[in-house]
């Protein structure tokens, strides 16, 4: 039996342990312990040179606490994607017409279809860059988070990367390995696909994640709180910079989900919708155990109503499937070492404007599933 990312079945089918995982291994701290500005080691910052903070000058922008240089680089470009007035809002519409980096995976993890076709959306195709910031921007008491969306199919010849780490695997076809390729937010799945999250933070605080369903007219099925829960890190869900969360992590079986939507209602599932909640103190009364915890319509509208606010979407020029998983990513998200600025950036970077007076932030990742 699968593991599956329908909150559903998850719930239901607990013995084989959803695991929704964050990969990194961070000691518990107390409330109270909570890093607010980044660490000189490790800024992501759209369309600009990761340099590590100095003193305010003109012609330098304020986020997040901490100072940055305005400077261009060509290691790794971004351009703005989407500007949302509600980070915490996803429609029906937003979902991408065409394909992207489609890989197709049977149910035993054993043949491939690949085609190399990568389709923007036509916002994204008429997306302004980063160059054309502005001062309209959520900059002033914004947050960013990093995000990168990974698709794990068998390894072979055709798909190693020089560099790229490799997953040791045992399914039904005996012992193989998988190789994790990055894709895009515009990316449709399809079921059975095989997919890891990673996030990173430029602060020390606290995640929780959120799945709903969204069904072809629009309308959201319940809403689970999927982490923190006992089964994950044992309910630890500290965050800090430049140590990616990885959902699920590599010390999980499976460590990966298997997109398959359930159905659960009868209407068909065009989503899964994740929100992630990024906050500087625990959020309170949550009565987080074993199994994923059912959140009310009105706890979430609350949640949405504090922490989302205007975000500015940012997603890297060249997402390649020549860029493979790194040792150092790896290293990092096992909680040994700390990224720096000479290591990968997120694919996409969210700069969401912190409307909190007590801190965080949410922001809203589809899954999307490939039939339109």
């Amino acid at each position: 039996m699968k593991k599956t990312f329908g909150i559903r079945v998850s719930t239901v089918l607990f013995g084989i342990a959803f695991c929704l995982v964050l990969g990194l291994q961070i000691k518990a701290q107390n409330g109270n312990d909570v890093q607010t500005n980044p660490p000189d080691s490790r800024d992501i910052v759209p369309e600009f040179e990761t340099v590590r903070p100095k003193a305010a000058s003109s012609g330098d922008i304020q986020i997040g606490g901490s100072v940055f240089a305005v400077k261009k680089t060509a290691k790794q470009s971004y351009k703005r994607i989407s500007q949302r007035p509600n980070s915490g809002k996803i429609e029906r519409a937003d979902k991408p017409k065409r394909r992207a980096q489609k890989i197709n995976i049977d149910s035993n993890i054993g043949k491939k279809t690949q085609t190399n076709v990568v389709n923007r959306t036509n916002n994204q195709k008429n997306a302004k860059t980063a160059k054309t910031v502005k001062t309209d921007l959520p900059v002033n008491r914004s947050q960013q988070i990093g995000l990168t969306l990974w698709r794990l199919s068998p390894t072979t010849a055709a798909n190693t990367v020089e560099g790229g780490e490799d997953l040791p695997f045992t399914g039904t076809a005996g012992a193989q390995f998988l190789t994790p390729t990055r894709v895009s937010l515009d990316t449709l799945f399809e079921t059975g696909d095989y997919v890891r999250l990673s996030l990173e933070t430029t602060r020390r605080g606290y995640i929780y994640v959120v799945d709903q369903e969204m069904y072809a007219d629009g309308s959201l099925g319940d809403a689970f709180l999927v982490f923190p829960n006992k089964r994950i890190r044992n309910g630890a869900n500290i965050v800090a910079p430049g140590k990616p969360v990885e959902l699920p992590d590599l010390k999980g079986n499976p460590f990966y989900f298997e997109l398959r939507p359930q159905n659960s209602n009868g209407k068909a599932i065009i989503s899964e919708v994740l929100s992630v909640i990024v906050t500087e103190k625990p959020i309170a009364g949550l009565n987080t155990g074993e199994n994923p915890v059912l959140i009310t319509p009105a706890k979430l509208a609350g949640w949405r109503s504090k922490y989302a606010g205007r975000a500015e979407i940012f997603e890297r020029e060249s997402i390649t499937t020549k860029q493979g998983y790194s040792k150092a990513e790896r290293d990092a998200a096992n909680g040994s070492v700390t990224l720096t600025n000479s290591d990968s950036l997120p694919n996409t970077i969210y700069m969401v404007e912190n409307k909190s007076t007590s801190g965080g932030v949410l922001i809203t990742v589809p899954l999307w599933y490939g039939k339109d």
